[in-house]
């Protein structure tokens, strides 16, 4: 494959290719930055964007987690051919389940990979029971997900009909995380992230920068109560440490996004409608930290925000050094959508001339 980054210090995404996914029919974007501000319209594709990016490093699984995030219900499966067609055809754009979903990213060597995303003939029935077998009403198509990464190595990943995965070939793990707002997370994962960073010795950065951004908490650990594992912390005021989402989201967002990125170096964080839940006075302190992060493990950061606080936020960092920054805005264009990208200081200078960009 082209345009292979070997250094570790280059961007982890350059640019990046959709054709047929979501709400675009084809897209394109280059010459992305350290840090990608994406703005836009309800329904104009900030959500669609980033799950383009995740998609193809992480497997055929990951539809199934999308509609969860997305709010909507999450079906068993069922070998019938609507019910199992349903559950992944609005990934592709105007449901055309014939055209397959084409994505390429390019940039480091680690997550430089092309995916293509279709329904592909059943060339074996899958086990289940004969009396289960309904003739043409038995879906004859597996949803698959074709990676290939910039070694050639090929990766085929297919849902069966009981949504199993089955898997043929291997490449290389992309280091890119996603972490949607509308979704609360698995705690245990967040408390197994912060202890595999205390192990590390790593575990020092974020506790000073939790401190300094929210005074009134210390000393977070990862506590096991009733089996469970969940992130606890001392706050001022109380005799014994609490679980830190029972005292704010908004701390429990923070910390989450700082887990992440502290523990995908040279990797890609995104984070969707990242002012959820943030007191906006807290939100110039929240981008000092996670640009701070950011270049302590050398990843790159991408997030969507409906907020002109927190686009305002960002506005002095953007003019301390205006070639690391992006805005993204994705728009409506007829029946498809596209996205355009900005170099930072010219949306900072749209917010000083007001003009609207959200």
């Amino acid at each position: 494959m082209d345009e292979i980054s070997y250094d570790a210090r280059q961007l982890m995404i350059s640019s990046l290719s959709i054709e047929n996914f979501r709400c675009f029919k084809k897209v394109e974007l280059g010459d992305l930055g350290r840090f990608n501000l994406v703005v836009g319209d309800s329904g104009s594709g900030k959500t669609a964007l980033f799950e383009a990016i995740f998609l193809p490093g992480n497997g055929a699984g990951v539809p199934v987690t999308y509609r969860g995030n997305r709010g909507m219900i999450i079906p068993s499966f069922s070998p019938e051919k609507d019910a199992y067609d349903a559950l992944f055809s609005d990934l592709f754009f105007e449901l055309s389940t014939d055209i397959p979903i084409k994505i390429k990213i390019v940039g480091s060597y680690q997550n430089l990979r092309k995916a293509e995303i279709s329904f592909q003939p059943i060339t074996q029935r899958p086990l289940i029971p004969e009396d289960e077998l309904k003739g043409d009403r038995i879906a004859d198509r597996l949803f698959t997900v074709h990676t290939t990464d910039a070694d050639n190595m090929q990766s085929v990943q297919q849902v069966n009909l009981k949504g199993l995965l089955n898997i043929g070939g291997e490449h290389k793990v992309a280091s890119i995380a996603f972490y949607a707002s509308s979704s609360s997370g698995d705690a245990r994962i967040f408390a197994q992230m912060l202890s595999d960073i205390r192990k590390s010795g790593a575990d020092n950065q974020i506790e000073r920068t939790m401190h300094s951004l929210f005074p009134q908490i210390s000393d977070l650990s990862p506590e096991l109560t009733g089996g469970a594992a969940e992130i606890y912390c001392n706050v001022v005021g109380v005799k014994r440490k609490v679980p830190l989402s029972l005292v704010s989201n908004g701390m429990s967002k923070v910390l989450v996004i700082l887990l992440f990125i502290a523990t995908h170096p040279d990797g890609v964080v995104l984070v969707d409608e990242i002012e959820n839940g943030i007191y906006y006075k807290a939100l110039p302190k929240m981008w000092g930290a996670i640009i701070e992060f950011c270049k302590s493990f050398n990843v790159q950061f991408f997030a969507s925000t409906h907020s002109k606080e927190c686009i305002e936020a960002l506005v002095p960092f953007i003019e301390q050094d205006d070639q690391d920054f992006r805005l993204i805005r994705t728009e409506h264009k007829n029946s498809s959508h596209t996205a355009r990208i900005f170099k930072g200081k010219n949306f900072s200078a749209a917010l000083e001339t007001g003009t609207e960009i959200r």
